[in-house]
């Protein structure tokens, strides 16, 4: 795949950047608006018998075995506590919290449904479904959970309702693009908008250390940045910085650029195209923690790479995780970003790929990813 610098048509290209640069310089500034949702993050390890959450909030959860079931705790910034019981109820499970209020969760469709009941009488009911390499629960009255596997343990990012007044302290971004042009059009651009940008960066280096350094919730980043390997980079940070959220901008309209962003962890990857208002709306659900919508190019190149039923596939004897190997190969990923996105070992991936390549009676990966075309599984 080529950069802009390599494309056939120079002027073009510099065009198509002038464009770009003057829509985000005429803009108006995005108003300022009330942010109803507060994100937070928690990262999940093993500890002794049981697990331990940490949350950037300055909350934290421990969980044990206890009996048939599990305990609990709760603790929140300023020390205090509180436990639940946990055990089996119908077909699900109930916990019993000691400031009165009950979770009581149970299985629904192919995922389940928890039910919460507030000391105070409210009840709010939560929906959760799989959704890339973890799962997504909905709540009732529009928080949200988002919870991937990260190393040994899981990551979470929580999408909450404030309790009080709208949350005041913008979240903050890292803006890492090697034009000063662009970087001064979203400066503009994001100028009242509740995000506080800590930094710019104009390469991959300079990226990693102002990364470190301001640790923001967010980094706007160039998939072409020079000084190294964008997608690298992102893996690497992600794996440091589990609270940061990474979106890249991308001047190739590329499938296989969607599908390698996802494989390395970032939460959105946009056409360097996009509208103001969708740039902003990008970064503040990254921040939050939230999936693009179900219409964006990225959530489409996502779904397509998940796990379903293809007949064709079944035909052939492949498996359904062959077939997921199959879809990330037929974007173009490397076996390195197939083990990555799949939470699965290099040597895992070569062995589904010789058995693909075996099944579908094909000499290599290309023939492969054809297949999967012809067929339709992308």
């Amino acid at each position: 795949m080529k950069n802009c610098s390599q494309s056939p048509s120079v002027l073009a290209g510099l065009l198509g950047l002038l464009l770009f640069c003057s829509s985000l310089l005429a803009a108006e500034p995005t108003p300022p608006r009330a942010n109803l949702y507060q994100p937070r993050t928690g990262q999940t390890q093993k500890f002794g018998s049981g697990t331990l959450t940490h949350r950037s909030d300055g909350t934290s959860s421990q969980t044990r075995p206890f009996g048939s079931g599990s305990i609990t705790t709760e603790r929140n910034r300023d020390g205090k506590t509180v436990t639940g019981h946990t055990q089996k109820f119908g077909s699900g499970t109930i916990t019993r919290w000691s400031d009165g209020s009950t979770t009581e969760t149970r299985p629904f469709g192919s995922g389940s449904l928890t039910t919460e009941h507030g000391r105070d009488g409210k009840t709010v009911t939560g929906h959760t479904q799989k959704f890339g390499s973890g799962t997504i629960t909905n709540r009732s009255d529009g928080s949200s959970t988002r919870t991937e596997k990260f190393g040994s343990g899981a990551l979470q990012r929580v999408r909450r309702v404030a309790e009080e007044s709208p949350m005041t302290t913008p979240f903050t971004l890292l803006i890492a693009y090697p034009k000063e042009l662009i970087r001064a059009g979203l400066r503009s651009m994001l100028a009242g908008s509740g995000i506080k940008i800590v930094g710019e960066a104009a390469d991959a280096p300079s990226t990693r250390t102002l990364a470190k350094k301001y640790k923001p919730a967010v980094v706007l980043l160039d998939a072409a940045i020079p000084g190294g390997d964008a997608f690298d980079l992102v893996a690497t940070l992600s794996k440091t910085m589990p609270v940061t959220t990474f979106v890249m901008l991308s001047a190739n309209d590329n499938p296989t650029y969607m599908a390698r962003a996802r494989a390395v962890g970032a939460a959105n990857c946009l056409l360097q195209d996009v509208s103001p208002k969708e740039l902003v709306t990008a970064i503040e659900n990254a921040a939050a923690g939230k999936p693009p919508p179900a219409s964006a190019r990225f959530a489409k190149v996502v779904a397509s790479m998940e796990s379903r039923d293809s007949r064709a596939a079944r035909d052939a004897g492949v498996t359904p995780r062959e077939e997921q190997v199959l879809r990330h190969v037929a974007f173009g990923l490397s076996n390195d970003e197939v083990a990555r996105s799949l939470q699965i070992s290099v040597e895992t991936v070569k062995e589904h790929v010789q058995n693909l390549l075996r099944k579908l009676s094909v000499r290599d990966r290309t023939q492969a990813a054809v297949w999967a075309v012809k067929v339709g599984i992308i």
